[in-house]
């Protein structure tokens, strides 16, 4: 069935010019799952349409509701979108354009097309929190993607290439589905790390609370994980297990910092290797019990290593490819 679409208060909106009443009325139309995706995505081709308007300055207004009464005439009879027209200013092509997307949406069935559309979130240095249009909240690591499709109406389905934490809002219709180049998980509202580099030879699946299944793509067979495992597919074997292991270990880089307390150096040093992207060497003459306490946030590593150096005597080196080397430092007599 086919939902109104309140295209004066988005576009009043998107320009900025609602009143405290009109505002309300959007907050309230924003209640919906089904709105929110919809305007998530108009917001996208509306900041389109700003970048490349140039000097060219329409009346937005008028072809905004235009547009609109041509698409509802339309809609009780089948209709092919043409864009010849569209060579005219990159505003109006681009605005026509967001419009297609906005009655595509809830018109498709009855205009006999599909409009593929996706978000992708990307996090090229360091870590960046994602809110997708379900509301789930997602945790992006270092030099990772994230594509969010929103053509599927029975489900919410992403494709993950580097690692995600993920916090899932419950939907029981609409399972949330996140796709790999090699695993298939299926989740039932949870909190849950996915680590899928293409570099790294496992993928694995941590479960932290709630429900997960996970199947390989070749085969649908699902296996569910519970609380406090951790699914490893090998890449290699390809071969699927399921351990009990330290699933806080696996999300740990999510939060915003990580305290130790009367940690050894061998524990701490697994730790910053995950949280600062490095691999780190020990010196085999280190004394792996001395016992470190210190909280990371937001500082580099070579701050950190100073640290642990004046708590303990250590030396540290880095190379050009990004190996730290922590030696022995034998006390003066």
């Amino acid at each position: 069935m086919k939902k109104d679409i309140p295209w004066k208060l988005i576009l009043a909106h998107l320009k900025n010019e609602t009143d405290e009443q009109s505002e309300s009325l959007f907050k309230q139309w924003m209640l919906d799952a089904d709105n929110r995706l919809l305007f998530a995505e108009l917001e996208n081709v509306w900041n389109k349409v700003r970048e490349e308007s140039g000097v060219y300055n329409p009346d937005l207004s008028y072809y905004w509701a235009e547009m609109q009464q041509k698409m509802h005439r339309s809609a009780k009879k089948q209709y092919t979108f043409t864009f010849s027209f569209l060579r005219m200013a990159g505003m109006v092509a681009l605005l026509f354009i967001m419009l297609a997307i906005g009655a595509s949406y809830y018109l498709g069935a009855e205009f006999n097309r599909e409009t593929p559309k996706a978000l992708t979130y990307l996090s090229m240095s360091g870590k960046s929190k994602v809110i997708l249009p379900d509301s789930s909240v997602v945790w992006l690591n270092n030099e990772t993607t994230l594509t969010y499709y929103s053509a599927y109406e029975k489900s919410r389905e992403v494709k993950l290439t580097g690692e995600a934490f993920f916090s899932v809002s419950k939907d029981p219709d609409k399972p949330f589905i996140v796709h790999t180049a090699d695993l298939c998980t299926k989740v039932y509202g949870t909190k849950f790390n996915m680590n899928a580099y293409p570099e790294n030879k496992d993928v694995k699946i941590a479960l932290l609370e709630g429900s997960v299944s996970v199947y390989k793509n070749d085969c649908k067979e699902e296996k569910y994980l519970i609380p406090g495992q951790v699914a490893t597919y090998c890449k290699t074997s390809r071969e699927l297990t399921f351990l009990k292991d330290d699933v806080n270990f696996e999300s740990f880089w999510a939060n915003s910092s990580i305290t130790f307390e009367a940690k050894p150096l061998e524990y701490i040093v697994r730790y910053l290797e995950k949280w600062y992207h490095v691999d780190i060497v020990l010196d085999p003459a280190l004394s792996l019990s001395q016992a470190y306490t210190f909280t990371i946030k937001q500082e580099p590593l070579e701050v950190i290593l100073r640290i642990m150096a004046s708590i303990n005597p250590i030396s540290y080196s880095f190379d050009k490819n990004n190996v730290v080397t922590i030696k022995n430092v034998e006390p003066l007599k």
